[in-house]
């Protein structure tokens, strides 16, 4: 008998927690990696494509688990393909995660019915941004008000946001400076 894939609402759950682990944002691969690893799925199970490929079918699953959670707020992504958790995620419970599927259904349906004007997944703070503010000087004290894990973690997304890959926070706060270990892929430059 194959194994069983998981349904995408069942990879929530793990999704979030994959997200948490490496450091409050990841890339699709390392989601995958995460979730693969502590959920401990099998070779065979693995190895099952979605149709004719070219993702897993877990993969495949895990996009749809990505999806709802976006569409709910609990992450969002770049247009590189990091995702970042947010705020609600982060306090988000297994019950309240079991209950996206219908809260992102129901949206999706006032949405369409013109009864929303919330986008799903938008998740930007639209309100008016005072022009007068010297964002640099906001940014900077942003950037030295941060604890030092902190600033690890945002180094750590800003290089994925660059398109480092694989990266991990080696170092530990209190450390002096930022440790860790990433992936970077150059273009062939035969691709051209």
């Amino acid at each position: 008998m194959p194994p069983s894939t998981p349904k995408y609402n069942e990879l929530m759950w793990p999704t979030l927690k994959a997200i948490k682990a490496l450091g409050g944002s990841a890339t699709n691969r390392e989601i995958a990696d995460r979730v693969i690893e502590v959920e401990g799925f099998s070779e065979d199970l693995q190895s099952i494509m979605h149709k004719d490929g070219p993702h897993t079918e877990i993969e495949y699953r895990l996009m749809w688990s990505r999806t709802y959670l976006k569409g709910v707020g609990a992450i969002n992504n770049s247009q590189r393909g990091v995702w970042t958790i947010t705020d609600k995620g982060r306090d988000l419970t297994t019950e309240q995660v079991a209950a996206i599927p219908a809260q992102y259904k129901k949206l999706l349906h006032e949405r369409r019915k013109g009864k929303s004007t919330e986008v799903p997944g938008n998740g930007v703070d639209t309100s008016e941004v005072d022009a007068d503010v010297d964002w640099k000087d906001g940014l900077l004290k942003a950037v030295t008000g941060m604890s030092p894990s902190g600033f690890e973690h945002l180094a750590e997304r800003l290089l994925r946001e660059a398109g480092f890959i694989q990266m991990r926070v080696t170092g530990q706060s209190g450390d002096g400076g930022i440790d860790g270990v990433g992936v970077y892929r150059l273009s062939s430059p035969l691709a051209a």
